[in-house]
Order: structure tokens, then sequence, then C-alpha cells
């Protein structure tokens, strides 16, 4: 298993619940900025929920999830920091959620039962495989040759050759692998010839397909050994938010010295103090403070009559050979199987530390983006598109070149001549920064690297979407200039926090490396006492496994069951296209890809700190089954799938028509247990779909995520079934969001609804799913944003946020929302779907005594039979003429307003919300 991070202490999560406050206040004001808002930090919980909620919702979260996935229970009380924020022990608190769960379950049998037949196919498959042993072809790295024949006595010793070797043999075929780490020197290969497959462990042990190559013995010899130091700043201020007398705040503490040496000194002495800032004697009641911040926040300010210190610590820097052949595609390492920081500064884990920990909080001034030519504008409207019915985002828009020729291929909703939605604008991104003082050591980056030179990791404001940039940095000018790169999301817009990475001045912290590909030196920081580093892998393969078919000629039958594959490298800088009409940038590569495939099995298998995107299926893929597998430790998404339209010919007039079929169909995704993704690329989830339909998503468990759980892209003729999954702890870095989240801005023509050429979309069904939309996932446990239309969010259980009606065709009933800061609120009651106009009826609503209490405005809604709670509950908005309360909207006129809806201004308790939520989800 894999460690769990725990986030925040009690405290520090006590510290920020009035932080949380201002965030949630920011995300609501954000749909009419056009660049966003700034963002300090997200709380694990909403403000205004009983702190006894914030026990009662995990400790259900539990339960439900050891139902579906019961061996990830230890995983779960982790990540739900049970023992953290409630004292709960682990042991007791898994038996109590066993006991807890109800004997009769109708509605969650569901996964279980789905995941048998997948298993029961695969099975089927191997069976008839290994009926004859003629075509059965072994696998051993520790024993074998690949002279050998393949036979169990006589094994071959690599992945590729036994695949090789079964293209001579009768179908169905299998390759056995035995238990061991398997260091790949290039990416395993299919095509058509491997149909009818099976890739299998012999069950001996774990078997690892890895990216990365062993280092061996270095030699290593001191290149840097020097004592901690202090960069000090005169008339700079960085004690914002310290507590004055307070010398033990975990935050910033101060106590009275008498010198700014002193100060200093105080500060090194000190283990978790990062920097100081002394006050001198003209300062009134801070006179003589000294303060020390232990938040690792540095974000200084001129003042006269200030000294700040940052502190450098002691440097224990030694240097290695690698040999040439590894050293021609080394990108990251593992140093005793995790990753290793590449130097950087801020310094942080990138596992383990979350943000704002290892981020420069902005910069002085954000350099405007350099001016491109005028792209090629695409506008098209058809009768096929009309059949969308929709009175927004009808028509399909684009640019071709432009700012947009930084994606490949060049073409972006974001570059069409009016983009609209979330404050929309034409694509941009700043040509670098101005520095703030302090944020980068003065030095120059004199040891650049030359195939990976110093990258800048960069949010977009308001935490969309982390682009990253290669840079040049000319400390001379306090100044970061940035070169390739920008492209891995497509909103564009100004810049917010960031980091710098991979230069060797930036080498300061133990455990960081940093690799100069002029030498083929490896420097590492050395911690403790020791003169040598060993147990590291060198990550040089960005893909593993590559199954390459076509649509007239595809892989079919191909099932991979219990393998493992680890240690990918990364591909943040790999060339991104636009999926669709979403906000995403994505690069069309992953550590295990598909395209052309029929009937793909992956199930029971481990996908583990692959430093992009885990799983792809590309293009054309039909009835794939994706199911038992873990994700954990993903650079990007854990799961993806992106169909093919043809977005550059005839002038990029012919991108909306996906009836040629290149797109994944009727996928099934199921049992899947995917956590810790988008340690690199933010803008990342779970499961992420583009220009594909009819995926099912059934017992799937996703949590501690940078962004969203699921994302649907766009319409692309709907019909998706999501059900039974459990989704909390998203957007623990990003905000303006949910644990599902959708868009539909670019409209598609498909055969998916009737079987003719038609933009109309077959109805989403999100259903019997737990939903924790927390961190910075207040946007709504399903924010169906911009172009969203037909969907059915039915009988959910959903913690915070609120549900979003913002186009048309959103149908909410059933559902129990517990502590929601809105329901309806200010969007359109009909919507933009005549046809199908939004509704809300059969809801249990329990409002947030510190949300806004917007049940729904004055339009004619379609809004019956819900049961609203929490005394600030109110009626107002467009269409009012002043604000009311449930009762008085409903006297207005009994026979249409809120019809069987009532209102209780009294809290329910924890158990009442939670036994509602047991109804539904069982």
């Amino acid at each position: 298993t894999h460690p769990i991070m725990v986030a925040r202490s009690l405290r520090s999560q006590l510290l920020l619940v009035a932080l949380a406050a201002l965030v949630a206040m920011a995300s609501m004001a954000s749909a009419s900025d056009d660049v966003g808002f700034i963002v300090s930090d997200y709380p694990p919980d909403q403000p205004g929920a009983n702190v006894s909620f914030w026990c009662a919702w995990r400790s259900f979260a539990l339960e439900y999830g050891k139902h579906l996935q019961p061996s990830s229970s230890e995983l779960l009380f982790d990540a739900l920091e049970l023992g953290t924020l409630c004292n709960q022990t682990k042991d007791k608190a898994i038996k109590t959620a066993e006991a807890n769960a109800p004997a009769s379950r109708t509605f969650s049998r569901a996964p279980a039962e789905a995941a048998a037949q997948i298993a029961a196919v695969a099975e089927e498959r191997f069976s008839k495989a290994t009926a004859a042993a003629s075509s059965t072809i072994w696998v051993d790295d520790a024993q074998g040759s690949d002279s050998n024949p393949g036979t169990k006595d006589k094994p071959k010793k690599t992945v590729q050759a036994g695949i090789t070797a079964t293209r001579g043999l009768p179908r169905p075929a299998a390759v056995i692998v035995k238990a061991g780490t398997y260091f790949l020197s290039d990416t395993l290969v299919l095509g058509p010839e491997d149909s009818h497959l099976t890739i299998t462990s012999a069950g001996d042990g774990q078997v690892w397909i890895s990216g990365a190559s062993p280092l061996g013995n270095l030699d290593w010899k001191p290149y840097n050994v020097t004592k901690q130091h202090f960069q000090v700043f005169p008339n700079t201020n960085d004690a914002h938010g310290c507590a004055k007398d307070d010398p033990t705040d975990p935050k910033c503490g101060c106590s009275t010295m008498p010198s700014a040496e002193d100060c200093q000194d105080l500060c090194g002495n000190e283990s978790t103090c990062g920097s100081f800032t002394w006050h001198d004697s003209k300062q009134g009641g801070w006179a003589l403070q000294c303060c020390r911040r232990r938040d690792g926040e540095w974000s200084p300010y001129q003042e006269t009559g200030h000294t700040s210190g940052l502190k450098h610590a002691g440097s224990r820097v030694f240097v290695a050979s690698v040999h040439s052949q590894l050293a021609s595609s080394l990108k990251q390492l593992r140093h005793n199987g995790v990753r290793a920081p590449r130097a950087r500064h801020p310094n942080a884990n990138p596992e383990t530390d979350l943000f704002p920990k290892g981020w420069n909080p902005g910069a002085a001034e954000w350099l405007p983006a350099n001016k491109p030519v005028d792209p090629l504008f695409v506008l098209v409207n058809n009768s096929a598109l009309a059949k969308r019915g929709s009175t927004d985002f009808q028509e399909y828009s684009g640019g071709i070149g432009g700012p947009c020729a930084v994606f490949d291929p060049p073409f972006s909703y974001w570059c069409s001549a009016h983009p609209s939605g979330g404050g929309g604008f034409q694509y941009y991104t700043p040509s670098g920064m101005k520095l703030n003082p302090g944020s980068l050591p003065d030095v120059p980056f004199a040891h650049n690297s030359v195939k990976n030179p110093p990258v800048a990791h960069v949010w977009r404001r308001s935490h969309w979407s982390s682009w990253m940039f290669e840079v040049d940095y000319q400390p001379e000018r306090a100044t970061v200039q940035f070169l390739k790169g920008g492209f891995q999301g497509c909103r564009g817009g100004p810049g917010s926090d960031w980091y710098v990475e991979n230069a060797l001045e930036l080498l300061d912290t133990a455990g960081e490396w940093f690799f100069d590909d002029h030498t083929n030196n490896l420097y590492f920081a050395i911690n403790g006492t020791d003169t040598s580093v060993t147990n590291l892998d060198g990550v040089h393969l960005q893909t593993l496994l590559m199954a390459n078919g076509t649509q007239k000629t595809p892989i079919v039958n191909l099932s991979i069951t219990n393998i493992g594959f680890r240690d990918a490298a990364p591909t943040y800088m790999e060339p991104h296209g636009v999926p669709s009409g979403g906000d995403w940038g994505l690069e069309r590569r992953s550590a295990v890809f598909f395209e052309g495939t029929e009937d793909l099995i992956v199930r029971n298998s481990e996908f583990v700190r692959l430093d992009g995107n885990g799983l792809m299926l590309s293009g054309y893929n039909r009835r794939a089954a994706l199911a038992d597998n873990e994700f954990a430790w993903t650079g990007g998404s854990a799961m993806v799938a992106w169909g093919r339209t043809d977005e550059l010919s005839k002038n990029g007039t012919l991108g909306w028509d996906g009836t040629g079929g290149d797109f994944p169909w009727h996928t099934s995704v199921v049992q899947n247990l995917v956590h810790e993704t988008g340690v690199w690329e933010k803008q990342s989830s779970c499961w992420f779909q583009a220009k594909t339909a009819q995926t099912t998503l059934l017992g799937n468990l996703c949590f501690n995520l940078a962004r969203a759980g699921f994302n649907f892209n766009d319409g692309f003729g709907g019909g998706d079934q999501v059900h039974n999954n459990l989704i909390f702890n998203s957007c623990r870095e990003s905000a303006d969001h949910g644990p599902i989240n959708s868009w539909d801005r670019q409209p598609y023509v498909t055969l998916v609804a009737d079987g003719t050429p038609s933009a109309a979309m077959l109805p989403r069904n999100i259903s019997r799913n737990f939903l924790g939309a927390n961190y910075g996932g207040s946007n709504g446990a399903v924010d169906n944003d911009d172009g969203s239309l037909h969907y059915n969010n039915n009988h959910n259980f959903q913690v915070y946020g609120h549900q979003k009606f913002k186009v048309g065709g959103i149908r909410s009933f059933g559902n129990v929302m517990a502590y929601v800061s809105d329901f309806g609120s200010h969007w359109s009651a009909p919507g933009a779907l005549p046809s199908v106009p939004n509704a809300m009826f059969n809801n249990t609503v329990v409002f947030s005594p510190s949300g806004s209490g917007d049940y729904h405005n004055c339009l004619p809604w379609h809004a019956n039979h819900n049961r609203v709670f929490g005394a600030n509950v109110k009626v107002e908005g467009s269409a009012c003429k002043k604000t009311m309360t449930v009762p008085e909207w409903q006297a207005l006129d009994p026979s249409s307003h809120d019809v069987g809806s009532t209102w209780d201004p009294k809290i329910p308790s924890d158990e009442q919300i939670v036994a509602w939520g047991r109804e539904l989800l069982y």
C-alpha cells in the first residue's frame, strides 16, 4: 500500500476556517470576473457546518467506501483524517463502519456484480489461452533468457520478447510474467497482431513494469558542503499575519529581541523557523518584536524600520558521474522507490506537501503576453448542430493558429472570435514575471540542462489550472522570462503562485537533485553525515506500454491483468492539445496507452508514480473495461478517454463532425481505487473524458486530488452512467470546481442519440454517489458548468457545495444535500433548453448557516416537493419584488409555487442527515 498524506493538523484547520469564508465568497463572485480571484488556501471543511458534522460525514464515507471496496479501509481512514480530526482509532473506526452498514443493499450491489462479470470474461480468456501449453509464453527476469523458447522451465527474460513470441502461436494466447521488477529500455509495443492475448502475472508475487533504470553504485564526491546561512533584506517586512507577543504560534510567532542579529540567531537555532522579521525601536507597539515564520511563507514587501531574513539550510551536495547510456534520457529520479524532488525554490516535497507550501505567492508584476498574429476564426452552424436544441452554445466555433499555435493541433475554442463562459476571453499567458525580493536566489542559473532547462510551475489565477514554462532567469533585472510552455491549461489569463525547479543553484535541501547533461554529472543533496546515496533509479520512459490499432484493423480482446506499472517520466512539457470546449489542455500520451481496440480489459493492476497520465483510451476504442485497478501518485490524470475529430481540414470547418466513430464508446470504469493525482499537472482528475460517449463509472473511490474527481469536457452524444462512486478531498489545491465537473461549450454531431447525425444528446445519469465537496470543491458536488445539458443528478448524498443550473436540462431530484451554500440561487429557471427545463424536486437540502441561503429566484422554477432546512433560507433575486421565506413564496401562488415543498428553520441532527444518506446509497 502507499502512504496517505495527512494534509493538515486539527489546529491548522481551525486557523484556516476563517479564510474559508473569504474563499467561498470569492468563488461566488468569480463567474463575472474576467481573471478570477486571488487564492489563499483551501480548508478541508466548508464554513458553517457543525464541527461534529466534520466527523459524521467522514465516518459515513469510511462506511460506504469500505462497503464498495473492503480492502481500501485503511487508506480511507487516513485520507479522511479520522484520527487527526475526530480522535478515532483505526481498528475501532473500521469495525464501527462495518457494523453500521445496512444489511439490505438494493442499490449498492451493482459495482461488485459488474466487476465480477468483467473478471469472469478475463478469466475465461485466460483459461482458453492456457488450455494448450503451445499458446502460452512464460517470462522471468531473474531466470530467463530471450533466447529461450518461453516455456515454464525455459522462460523468456523480457516482456517484449514474450509478447513477440506469441505472434506465431494459435489464438487465444497468453504471456505469463513471473514476479519481479522489469526495467524497460524501450516501450512495450502491441498491434493488431496481438489480438486475443492475455498478459498477466504468474501469481507468485508482484510484477512491476518500470520506466526507470537502476543507477547502481555511483562514485560520490563532495561538491558543495556549507553551513546554514541567511539572505538578509533591510527595510523589508514579512511579518504579515504574525502573532505579536506569542512566540509559540505555529504559523508565525513573535517575541522581543534587542537586535536583528539576535533575531536571526533565534531563527537559526529553531528548526521550524524558515524566515524572520525584526522591527526596530520606532515601530510603536511592535517595537523590537522578532517574528519567526514557521508556515513556509515568504512574501515580503518594502517597509522601512524592518529587517527580514530568509533561512537557507546548510548544503551537503555531492556529485557523481552517470553512465552515458542512462544519462542520455534521464528525466526524473526515484530514491528508495519514491520521487526525489528536482532542485527547486521554494523547497517542498511534491508528494507530501500541498499548496501553499512550496509556492511563491504571486509576482511583483506579470509581464504582458507576446502579441501573436490573429487566428483563423472558425464558425459553423448547420441543421445537424441545430438539433442540439439549446439557446446557448449552439454553434461550433474556434480558432486556428494565432495565440493557439502553442497547442497540438493548433486549434482551440478559446481562440474563437468571441469565446464565452466563465468570463471568457481569448487565450493568452504572461511572457514572464518581475520578482518580489527574495523570491529566487540572487545568482544566475549557470548550469542549465541542455535537454531539460529550468522550469517554472505557475498557477493560473483562481487556480483553474497550472502552467509550466521553460525559463530564462535574469537576476540582475529580477525577471523570469517564460519560453516554451503555457499550453497545459487552455483558458489563459494572469498568473498566481509559482515555483521554479531544475537549476543547480536551487539545490539546497536534503533529498533534492540536479542532473547536468553537459557533463553527465548527477548532483544530490545528501542528508545527515552520509557521503553517498544508494537505491537511485533514473526515470527515462514516458510510455511503458503502447497498444496501437485502427478502427479498420483494431486490437481485439486484449487483456492485461495483475500487472503493476510504475515510474514513467514526466510529460508536462510535451505538446498539449485542447480536447474540446472545456478548460483543459492535455497531452495525448500516457504511461499505458491504447488506441484502436475492441473489448479491451485492464484489470486488477497497479499504476504508481507515473509522472504523466496513468492510462489513456485515445481515438477509436469500443467496450473497454477498466476494473479493480489502483492508481496512486500520478503526475497528471489517472484515466483518460479522448476521441478525435478533424479540427484542421477545410479551415477547421469539420471539427464538429463526430460521426466517423473515432472515439471511445461504451467504456466501463468499475471499482477502481484512485488517490494522490495531480502531483505535477494540477488540472487533472481520476477520470477525464472528451469526445467520448456512454461511459459507465461504477463503484470507484477517488480522493486526495488536485482538482476534479470526474471531468466531462463536453457533451458528445452523452448517455454516461455515473453510479455508486465515492469522491472526496477533491480540489485540494484548486478552486471554482466540484468533485464532478462538466462543460459543453463546443457542440458535436454524433450518431449516439438515435443513429442519425445529430447534436442531440442522451441524458447523463449521475445517481447514488457519495460526493464530498470539501477543500476547493465548493462550487457544487456536481458542477454543471458552461454549456452543460441533459443531466439527471439524482439520489446522491452531497456534502457541501451547491447545485448549478447554469444552462439547461439539469434535473436535480431525490438528493440529500448537507450544508450547501445555496441551491437554485441566481441561475435561470427554464434554462437554455426549452424542451427540457431545469428542475428541482424531491430533494432534501440542508443550508449552511454561513452560506447565502438562496433557495431559488422568482422566475418560473420547476421546483416542488423539496424539504429545505435552515434559518437563512430565502427566495430572492430575478423577478422577485422582495426577499421572501419559502412559505411567503408559496402563498403568492399555491397552485404553482413549490407545491409540496416544506421549510424548517432547524438544522437536522448529524445522525438524521447520515440516515437519509444510507437510505439513498444502499
